[in-house]
């Protein structure tokens, strides 16, 4: 519908969103999510746990984040903002952790003291009037709740909710021992060295000074949904890692951004996972191209 609108309109929206830009402020009506509740697969419905809440934004809103975003990413850019964290994946000790709630989390004025230290007062001024008093409501058919406050986090569906994020945690503690990798929420540790018992006290200091930080700046992180994995060809394993005094479970294998990883690196795993889900995706289009379809080859021009 955007696209078809007439020159005039899109001047409009050009007028408005240079005056969000000039007065530092994000509209109020543009700050409701609307959260659709989606049933789970085999789940029992009578709970809430059973649900996925899903938030939608008006697209304007959108639109105007997406613009914000090619203004904002130049910005960070130039002045480094957001780490380059990599690691590769040979004989070495990994430990997946697990962010409870990471998006659903971020503590505002923590939040707000970090894009200060990044961003241009006026651009902080808006980004702080978009990220406050926001509002939701849940609609059932046609029924709708009353709106309420959301006292924290970064608005889920958003455009620029991802980016802010990635400003938040971009002081992240950096090991001298360890290669970090995050995307998004998803965060790596990996330690390396022959001796097992070396690489878990490697991995062990770093994590205390990474429990600090979380400490800080009020992050939760779901100690029994990480994942402690020891890649080697070797039978051995490395000793525990702990996380707020809790033992992270080990793993034989993990999956990881869509990628099944043992701890021999074979991508047996990985292979039969993916070859199970194109029989499923070929089961789904047998309608079309089975021997029973009424679909025809045969073109008429």
């Amino acid at each position: 519908m955007l696209i078809e609108l007439p020159r005039v309109a899109v001047r409009i929206l050009l007028f408005i969103f240079n005056a969000m830009l000039r007065l530092e402020y994000f509209p109020n009506n543009w700050k409701v999510a609307v959260v659709k509740m989606i049933p789970k697969p085999g789940k029992d419905l009578t709970k809430a746990e059973s649900y996925r809440p899903i938030s939608l934004l008006p697209t304007m809103s959108k639109l105007f984040e997406k613009l914000l975003v090619t203004k904002l990413s130049p910005i960070l850019a130039e002045r480094n903002c957001i780490p380059d964290h990599q690691f590769g994946f040979r004989r070495q000790h990994a430990l997946f952790i697990d962010v409870s709630q990471a998006f659903d989390k971020v503590w505002h004025e923590g939040l707000i003291l970090k894009l200060k230290l990044h961003l241009p007062t006026n651009i902080v001024k808006l980004l702080e009037n978009y990220i406050t008093s926001r509002k939701f409501v849940v609609k059932e058919g046609e029924f709708v709740s009353l709106p309420e406050y959301i006292a924290s986090g970064v608005p889920q569906g958003s455009i620029l909710g991802p980016l802010l994020y990635l400003i938040y945690t971009s002081d992240m503690p950096v090991g001298s021992n360890i290669h970090t990798s995050t995307f998004a929420d998803d965060t790596a540790c990996l330690s390396t060295h022959k001796i097992p018992q070396e690489a878990t006290r490697h991995l062990q200091e770093y994590i205390v000074q990474f429990e600090q930080w979380l400490k800080l700046w009020r992050i939760k992180v779901n100690e029994q949904k990480c994942v402690h994995v020891t890649f080697t060809l070797r039978r051995e394993t490395c000793p525990p890692i702990r996380i707020n005094n809790q033992v992270v479970p080990q793993h034989s294998r993990v999956k990881y951004l869509g990628i099944h990883l043992d701890q021999r690196l074979t991508w047996k795993f990985h292979i039969e996972a993916k070859l199970t889900q194109m029989k499923l995706k070929l089961a789904q289009l047998h309608w079309l191209i089975g021997r029973n379809s009424t679909l025809s080859l045969d073109c008429k021009l």
